[in-house]
């Protein structure tokens, strides 16, 4: 007996069926020719359907690799069987080594190269220019439903034929309201009241030693809404983001959870977000995640299984309608204030909103941005944020490093993509007596100029190893 999805008991088919009275007669208790004969028994009868049926596999395989062979050479197609190149200019999103089917990652260069293979252009810079050009940007709009990877390697044409591919529209799925109160954190209370609001962010350690991270965090006590724990950053394994935040709540400060797609599969995303939820762990960050070539262990295999979009829907549904990706029903839905990165540095700026608009839709109810030194810069992707409405349906939280030297400056200019730092910043370093001191200086600008503009809602704080330069900088900005 077979148990089928409702744990009801199903007979098993092939075990039950009988057995033909032509084979049961001639077959032999023992093997030989009566073999042979059993086999020509079976098939009697049957000789004409069974070589219509080969000749439909031998013909089904023959259109696919047709098909591969045209469109990899037209397209770049990947044979993911679910095409969406309408959606695409007709240039296969499956080419990004993330995988990326709703937009760029936040890693292509300031020059619009991939950050995986500086060599190549990215492929979602490239589709926005001639979606741009046939007036087709609309189109990249739509919010993308995951991979069917049973899918891949088969015709996408055959899959829509034969019924095999049919993608929901999340619009159709995501139709439950968001909660007035998402998830009941402080940061939530912090956020909704309209205050300057302030995060930071805690690197764990390359070790079991719980005490680094105590010891970061008690820095920051009283002084942060929330703090975040990172995941496994640039592809190093580190103590996780789930045992980070336990500790930090052990010791009374709000956690943000950051959950990457690069090293779990939807199963393994789903099931973090319920085992979040259940430990009393409310905020979150989805990430797609850095590549693993930047870590230790670059010949690791990176998921990717979802993207940040996807990953975010699949939350809100969790959370909004109350189930899996798969349709199955949670009990007891995960309380969950929804969180996303963004990259105001990036190139070219539309496609930077529109990576942003895309997560809005998806359920983003605040966003992190990565680290900006260009302010002018900054308040021109603000400007068409605030054009679109964007900065009144999310949270968004601006990203400041805190530089304690030229060499640090260098290193983020040059090996950390999409970093726009300028050679005034760079030479102010250079040239400072105390570059800590100005360092500090540095942030502190930034900051009050970012709490002038129209639509910020406060700021998130990253530095490397120099955590306890975090409370100086910004004494003057809490409770603004």
């Amino acid at each position: 007996m077979n148990m089928d999805r409702n744990g009801k008991q199903t007979e098993n088919r092939q075990a039950r069926t009988p057995e033909s009275p032509a084979s049961s007669r001639l077959a032999p208790a023992k093997g030989g020719k009566g073999r042979s004969l059993t086999v020509l028994a079976s098939t009697v009868g049957k000789g004409p359907a069974s070589a219509v049926g080969q000749l439909g596999n031998v013909v089904g395989r023959a259109f696919v690799k047709s098909e591969e062979l045209t469109k990899s050479a037209i397209f770049g197609c990947h044979m993911c069987g679910q095409c969406i190149l309408q959606q695409t200019a007709l240039i296969c999103p499956m080419r990004c080594p993330k995988g990326m089917r709703n937009g760029p990652c936040g890693g292509p260069s300031l020059d619009s190269r991939c950050e995986v293979n500086p060599d190549q252009p990215c492929i979602w810079v490239e589709i926005y220019r001639r979606s741009q050009r046939f007036g087709l940007t609309g189109r990249m709009e739509k919010l993308q439903w995951p991979v069917d990877w049973s899918l891949q390697g088969t015709s996408a044409y055959g899959n829509v034929l034969n019924g095999k591919w049919f993608t929901p529209k999340w619009s159709q799925i995501l139709d439950h309201p968001k909660p007035a109160l998402k998830a009941g954190t402080n940061l939530e209370y912090a956020l909704n009241a309209g205050r300057f609001v302030v995060t930071a962010e805690l690197g764990p350690p390359r070790s079991a030693n719980a005490d680094v991270i105590r010891k970061k965090a008690e820095l920051l006590r009283g002084k942060v809404a929330a703090v975040n724990i990172t995941d496994n950053s640039l592809g190093t394994a580190r103590l996780s983001s789930l045992a980070g935040c336990l500790i930090l709540q052990e010791m009374g400060i709000e956690p943000v959870l950051q959950m990457s797609c690069r090293d779990r599969n939807r199963i393994a995303l789903q099931s973090e977000l319920i085992s979040a939820a259940a430990l009393g762990i409310g905020n979150v960050l989805l990430l797609t995640g850095d590549h693993q070539r930047f870590g230790d262990d670059p010949e690791a295999m990176g998921v990717f299984d979802l993207d940040s979009d996807s990953l975010l829907a699949l939350a809100r549904r969790m959370r909004d309608n109350g189930e899996l990706l798969s349709g199955q029903k949670i009990a007891a839905p995960p309380r969950l204030l929804l969180g996303a990165a963004a990259n105001p540095e990036g190139e070219p700026v539309d496609l930077q909103v529109l990576r942003l608009q895309k997560k809005v839709a998806a359920g983003a109810d605040f966003i992190q941005t990565q680290a900006i030194f260009d302010i002018d810069h900054f308040k021109q992707w603000m400007a068409v944020v605030r054009s679109l409405g964007l900065h009144k349906e999310t949270r968004i939280l601006v990203g400041i490093f805190l530089l304690n030297s030229v060499e640090r400056a260098n290193f983020l200019r040059e090996h950390v993509p999409g970093m726009r730092i300028s050679d005034a910043v760079v030479d102010r370093m250079a040239k400072a007596a105390d570059p800590k001191e100005e360092g500090k200086k540095l942030a502190q600008e930034l900051i009050q100029s970012l709490a002038e503009i129209e639509g910020v809602a406060g700021i998130h704080v990253m530095t490397i190893a120099w955590e306890e330069a975090i409370p100086e900088v910004i004494a003057p900005f809490n409770g603004l």
